[in-house]
């Protein structure tokens, strides 16, 4: 995986959680919005990227809408999010899947 650019990366988070939510893509990442949905949205893309893409918190930046301590912030808020939350751990583990089952296809012929 790691000949995938850091924008494809970032661009894969966004877009599974966007096909799970219903929101623009656009809007994840870059929107300066801070409606509870769209937060919670943003929250789950910066924690796919970097639970499951490998990706650090300076190489997200510029790409999700936020500087460090924003993504820092957001990541351990989603996560207490998951452990508290029922209904977004749900979606977490839905997004999650749908990564997972994306790099698989992408890596199983390489």
């Amino acid at each position: 995986m790691t000949e995938w650019s850091i924008s494809y990366k970032v661009a894969l988070a966004v877009d599974v959680v966007a096909d799970l939510t219903g929101l623009d893509p656009a809007v994840i990442a870059k929107s300066n919005r801070r409606f509870g949905h769209i937060m919670a949205a943003r929250k789950l893309a910066i924690m796919l990227c970097r639970k499951f893409l490998g990706l650090q918190y300076k190489e997200i930046i510029g790409h999700i809408n936020g500087d460090q301590s924003t993504l820092v912030r957001h990541y351990r808020n989603g996560v207490v999010l998951v452990k508290r939350d029922p209904d977004y751990r749900l979606v977490w583990e839905m997004a999650a899947d749908k990564v997972l089952s994306k790099i698989r296809e992408r890596t199983s012929y390489v």
